[in-house]
């Protein structure tokens, strides 16, 4: 419809939503149910409260098409999106000087979007020269270039093909799934990678080692997190005492190393030091340059 129809483009708005009003009362049915009448009573003629009318839910986003490459986008945000939003089209007041909201958004989802694949894939502007890995399965790393590749060859997609012939679609909850399995000998290597998503990578899983095992793997995985309350920056069976501690060994460590001379320092004062034996005639190192008791002079 829109390539047949196309629209014009929806003026750009940015607008607070109206708060609902203290004065808007409905009845609560519960109250009234709850209360029995009693006719002879004063007291069941004595309205309650006002019941304050819930506020209305947040709008979901709406992605429309307008045209053949264009869309309306609509979203609720909350006023601290909306702050830096307006600070980021302040800051892009030279790039773009009408402050277009529509290229403020594209360039910093251009800059988010380089960041999580740089995090997921190890993409980056000046890779490194990859190191040579050894065709054995004996480790479950996967090495940066080869994550690139795969990335990059799979069109961060799901590879998973069903037996019709149709590929998933998927493009979210990647993760990267080993053909030949590491446990049974399988390498990290650019032909044994791909991308699956989560789904298809369990089913193979499943299929690699049985059904029993992967729930068995997954149960004890949940039981062991939830047992240590692990989190980022803990260790499994810390305590608040252990923490403590270590912070305190950290402290002392960088103290000791603040003290020491500098490595110049240390390696200026090695020269200066008495050596037992002079240096041979037919040795390289010149009399006049080396320090010590016997220092041409």
């Amino acid at each position: 419809m829109a390539e047949r129809f196309p629209k014009p483009d929806v003026p750009q708005s940015i607008r607070k939503l109206p708060a609902p009003q203290p004065g808007m009362a409905v009845p609560s049915p519960i109250a009234v149910a709850a209360r029995p009448a009693e006719p002879s009573s004063p007291e069941a003629h004595v309205p309650g409260p006002p019941a304050v009318a819930p506020a209305p839910p947040p709008r979901p986003a709406v992605v429309a098409p307008l045209a053949p490459e264009r869309f309306k986008l609509q979203l609720t945000i909350s006023r601290k999106t909306r702050e830096r939003l307006e600070e980021a089209r302040d800051l892009l007041g030279h790039q773009v000087p009408d402050g277009d909201l529509a290229e403020v958004v594209d360039r910093a989802l251009d800059v988010l979007v380089r960041e999580l694949r740089s995090k997921k894939y190890a993409e980056t502007e000046a890779p490194r020269k990859p190191r040579l890995v050894e065709d054995k399965g004996s480790t479950r790393h996967i090495p940066n270039h080869v994550m690139r590749e795969v990335a990059r060859r799979d069109g961060h997609q799901c590879t998973f093909v069903a037996e019709n012939g149709q590929r998933c679609p998927a493009r979210g909850k990647l993760e990267f799934h080993d053909i030949d399995p590491q446990a049974k000998g399988g390498a990290p290597t650019l032909s044994n990678v791909t991308l699956r998503c989560k789904a298809h990578n369990g089913y193979a899983a499943e299929a690699d080692y049985g059904a029993e095992v992967v729930a068995r793997s997954i149960a004890e995985a949940r039981a062991r997190a939830g047992e240590h309350g692990t989190r980022p920056g803990t260790r499994p069976g810390d305590s608040a005492g252990a923490r403590a501690v270590r912070r305190d060994e950290t402290a002392q460590l960088i103290r000791r190393r603040a003290r020491r001379p500098p490595i110049r320092a240390r390696i200026v004062a090695l020269h200066h030091v008495e050596h037992p034996f002079p240096p041979r005639p037919d040795s390289r190192c010149r009399p006049e340059v080396v320090s010590g008791p016997w220092r041409a002079g």
